[in-house]
């Protein structure tokens, strides 16, 4: 078998068939000697006396090796190169084994003569697959990001065209200048990093690297950026019941604190970081701010949006799902920022052997990693590749709404009405449906000649099954009658089933906008009748602490038991008594829960005696 990287070491058959023909010309035009022409060409004379015999004989010579028999012709192969292009960017992509699968099958439904070895082993060969990926350099094998369905979904046409329509209507009304636009958002930080790369031993199975438990206490971390490139100093959130000063004695230079059981931003904790924010842009209703952010509880509390009203901060939300894609800090900040934690917490492991690191040393770490992410070029770059600084709302292309496709849903934003930004009595505006390119309109074009339009023609299969297989001399003609697509058919989604319950799906809106706002009231005084009229009932299941509990908060995601959906159920700390949903805390069996709040106070006492 020939090496899949074979490299060359002669230049045998190299000489151009024009320089051939001319030396053959002098040979038996001039009747000159066959051996010195060859030396005056550089060309083997045997190579030569072959090439002059067969223009003796009327035959049509050629130089150079011939090309090994294609299974697939340069059309063909094309095809293959964009029904996995195209797999790729709805994220159902092939791998090598299903793309090997893939292609004998394309093979056999199209009757293309192919290597005995894919009729054995049912799918096409290692080798060739190589081979492929070789003579398309535009193909490679990469390790996908794992992406969940509801972001796959959710970042369509409709939601984005919401989003900048908000977003230009209040730059429109404003006028704000670059460095009036922020961005905040949350993150965790927890006591127990991922370790960098080392150099170890080559050929060892493990290779390990201290980290300061099995399982870490997560620190929330609440950051703002604007798109002039400056930043906020951070809030840290941390998982005990009352905050103290020292909690932050080593953090960021004018940073701030809070804390509750959970640790996760909860509604009063978000009201002290926009209070802090307001001292530090010095923002009013004279020169008021843009701030944008997700659609989080604590971020559309109705204090939260009174605050903002009183102290000129503008709230716009992005769409549900979609912070990977439109926030700023996602697509910029935070990945470098995680990267420098990882680094500063190894340093600190190393320079503190044989000492637990806890929640009160996160400051610290906060304190050298974020300086390191945060920088001046790092943050505009963030609001640039979003389309928000400048604004550019054409930023994405069609492409990178193709993982949408699978689902060929309706979107429910555009059942939904754009907030307004004028204070009183909006004109009610119903945006424009957008117009969604169909699949079949995506890759029936240019870049694929051949549709299953031929399909179920006798007479076509008839002159298809009596050609013969392509040879070395004449290359295969394509008659196609069953593309890959419809061989493999793209994975579509069944219809949307409407939830009962649950929480409320929110969309992009201006939040502090007036009709906004008394959306809002109107939800907190639904909220209060249910629970007046709702009867407080308690189940208790013996097999796992299970109840109904009154209305309280979840400890670890910090969602209140009245949106919870029907037959969600809660779990119950024996230490604290507090409440988290059963989902919150997976493999958490048996009779006695232990919140992991409690379970890191017993974790720490025990490392004190």
């Amino acid at each position: 078998m020939m090496p899949r990287n074979y490299k060359r070491k002669t230049n045998r058959g190299s000489t151009p068939n024009d320089v051939m023909a001319v030396a053959a010309r002098r040979v038996i035009d001039n009747n000159e000697s066959l051996r010195n022409v060859a030396e005056q060409f550089d060309v083997n004379f045997m190579t030569l006396q072959r090439y002059c015999s067969k223009i003796r004989k009327g035959q049509t010579p050629t130089t150079g090796y011939a090309k090994p028999r294609m299974v697939f012709n340069p059309e063909e192969e094309d095809m293959l190169v964009n029904y996995v292009i195209f797999a790729s960017q709805i994220y159902y992509g092939l791998t090598t084994k299903e793309f090997r699968k893939l292609s004998f099958q394309f093979a056999l439904q199209n009757s293309i003569n192919c290597p005995k070895t894919w009729h054995e082993n049912k799918t096409a060969g290692v080798e060739w697959c190589a081979k492929f990926l070789k003579r398309h350099p535009q193909l490679s094998i990469r390790t996908p990001e794992g992406t969940s369905l509801s972001r796959a979904t959710s970042f369509n046409k409709a939601n984005v065209d919401t989003f900048f329509d908000n977003l230009g209507a209040v730059l429109d009304k404003y006028k704000f200048a670059v460095n009036d636009i922020y961005n905040c958002d949350e993150t965790g930080v927890t006591t127990v990093q991922q370790p960098r790369k080392i150099i170890a031993q080559k050929g060892v199975k493990q290779v390990g690297a201290v980290t300061s438990a099995e399982r870490g206490t997560l620190v929330t971390v609440c950051f703002a950026v604007s798109a002039s490139g400056n930043s906020i100093p951070p809030m840290l959130v941390f998982p005990r019941v009352n905050f103290r000063e020292h909690f932050i004695a080593n953090g960021p230079p004018g940073c701030c604190g809070s804390a509750n059981p959970s640790g996760w931003m909860k509604e009063d904790d978000f009201l002290k970081f926009l209070k802090h924010f307001q001292e530090v842009t010095r923002c009013t209703k004279d020169h008021p701010v843009l701030l944008l952010l997700d659609n989080h509880e604590s971020h559309v509390a109705l204090s939260v949006i009174n605050f903002c009203r009183d102290h000129g901060i503008v709230l716009v939300s992005f769409p549900p799902h979609c912070s990977h894609k439109l926030q700023p800090l996602d697509r910029s900040v935070f990945g470098p920022f995680k990267k420098f934690v990882n680094e500063a917490s190894d340093g600190w492991m190393k320079s503190h052997p044989g000492k637990t690191m806890t929640i009160y040393d996160i400051p610290a770490i906060v304190k050298e990693a974020l300086p390191r992410a945060a920088t001046a070029t790092n943050i505009p770059k963030g609001f640039q590749c979003t389309g928000i600084a400048p604004f550019d709302r054409n930023i994405f292309d069609e492409s990178e709404f193709l993982p949408n496709y699978v689902t060929d849903r309706p979107h429910e934003a555009t059942q939904a009405e754009p907030a307004e930004v004028t204070s009183d009595e909006p004109a009610e505006v119903v945006p424009e449906e957008p117009e969604l390119v169909r699949p079949d309109e995506v890759r029936q074009d240019e870049s694929h000649p051949h549709t299953e339009q031929n399909v179920g023609s006798p007479m076509l299969q008839d002159q298809h099954s009596m050609q013969p297989g392509p040879s070395r001399d004449a290359p295969r003609m394509t008659t196609i009658t069953k593309s890959p697509e419809v061989i493999a058919p793209f994975p579509k989604a069944g219809p949307r089933k409407q939830a009962r319950g649950g929480r409320r799906k929110r969309m992009s809106a201006i939040l502090t906008s007036t009709p906004e706002k008394e959306k809002l009231e109107q939800e907190q005084q639904q909220k209060k009748q249910a629970k007046t009229l709702k009867p407080t009932k308690k189940r208790v299941n013996k097999k796992k602490n299970f109840a109904e509990p009154a209305d309280c908060e979840c400890l670890v995601c910090g969602d209140s038991y009245s949106n919870s959906a029907p037959g969600e159920r809660w779990i119950k700390c024996v230490k604290c008594s507090g409440w988290s949903h059963d989902e919150c805390t997976p493999g958490r069996s048996g009779t006695a829960y232990i919140c992991d709040i409690c379970g890191s106070s017993l974790m720490e006492s025990s490392d004190s005696d």
